[in-house]
């Protein structure tokens, strides 16, 4: 009778698993080879799960590894004889990128969309009750409480700036993008002035330079708004208070393709991360980068676009390229004009929220400060 060896069995099944890292492991569940260094020959990855495996395994299943302090999704596939016994096993290890990918495919995670829609109304609520709170209080010129409704409000700004940035990303990667045809010279001048008003508390701004000529893309205004503010807010958080982070709208041609090219410069500080490589696509570990450049990558993606990341000589630049798109009588898409105008719900929009980060991270000027007490 011949005897067939550990890799013979395998061999047949390792084809079909060609994107993802694949572990072998024995009829005890301990590893025989497996892609990187995460797991080692010999190893019971049993030791490692977080679900009760049954032994022996007759059907293909999904657990949780837990493994040099990440988790993974470990699916297991069964191996059998020609009997039908279970000899050996093939297991999938997939992070959270992988898992990710697979996701945008399906609507499931749409269900978590109305989650936030309830956190931002109740959120919303909060700010009112504390801004008409702290409009009784300055009026009637009793401050024996203003600092801690001031706190309260600050506390909020975090909130919604937390909650806003996660509903977008979630509806970046599971809502149909809703395109028009975008003037992207004139967005980006009307946020920048926005930006510089809500700044003009702490003393900082940003530089718009936006060239002449016609700059339309294929986008959604709201999502190019929201991947712009979060450009622009971690510019000013990674930069020296004594610079100007430079927004720049241009067009681009190159082999034959037209695209408008719109980037943010500044000067790096030391509270910026050296190393981007490898961390831009859905890495949320930074101390305060959050959801921004996933945001910004996935705007530049759905738009049919790309984008980068660079530091060099002491200055980060964040590129966004998107295909440039002809307006005029033969237009599909109506041609969406930015609209600048601040809507009267009392509580304020994305770009002050995330603009009320950056003054609070570098503090009010005097001048704005007693402006409060006035």
């Amino acid at each position: 009778m011949q005897v067939t060896s550990k890799e013979e069995i395998f061999k047949p099944y390792l084809c079909l698993f060609s994107g993802s890292k694949v572990v072998c492991l024995d009829n005890r569940f301990c590893v025989v080879s497996c892609e990187g260094s995460l797991l080692e020959s010999g190893e019971c990855v049993l030791k490692s799960v977080r679900e009760t495996v049954p032994e022996p395994l007759g059907i293909v299943m999904d657990t949780t590894l837990y493994k040099k302090e990440h988790f993974y999704c470990l699916r297991l596939h069964p191996i059998k004889n020609g009997i039908g016994e279970t000899i050996a096993y093939i297991g999938e290890i997939l992070d959270s990128g992988s898992v990710r990918g697979m996701m945008e495919r399906t609507e499931g995670p749409s269900d978590i969309l109305p989650l936030y829609n309830a956190v931002e109304m109740n959120s919303a609520a909060i700010w009112k009750h504390a801004a008409n709170l702290r409009y009784g209080m300055v009026k009637a010129k009793d401050y024996t409480r203003l600092t801690e409704v001031l706190g309260i409000e600050t506390a909020m700004s975090n909130l919604s700036s937390v909650c806003e940035n996660a509903f977008n990303y979630a509806e970046m990667l599971y809502r149909t993008q809703r395109e028009t045809v975008v003037d992207a010279g004139e967005l980006c001048e009307n946020l920048a002035k926005r930006c510089n008003a809500a700044l003009a508390k702490c003393g900082r701004r940003i530089e718009a330079l936006i060239d002449p000529g016609s700059l339309y893309i294929y986008a959604d205004s709201r999502r190019a708004v929201v991947a712009l503010v979060n450009a622009v807010q971690n510019a000013l958080l990674y930069s020296p208070k004594e610079t100007e982070p430079i927004l720049t709208v241009c067009y681009r041609e190159s082999r034959g393709r037209k695209f408008v090219e719109i980037r943010v410069v500044n000067e790096s500080s030391m509270f910026s991360s050296k190393d981007f490589s490898g961390s831009v696509d859905v890495n949320f570990s930074y101390q305060r980068l959050g959801y921004g450049i996933p945001i910004i990558k996935r705007f530049a993606q759905v738009s049919g676009g790309w984008f980068d990341m660079t530091e060099e000589n002491g200055r980060v630049t964040v590129t966004i390229s998107l295909p440039a798109a002809h307006y005029g009588s033969g237009a599909e898409l109506p041609l969406r004009k930015p609209s600048a105008a601040q809507y009267d719900t009392g509580i304020p929009d994305f770009t002050e929220i995330m603009m009320r980060e950056v003054v609070q991270f570098f503090g009010e000027s005097a001048e704005s400060a007693e402006e409060i007490h006035s």
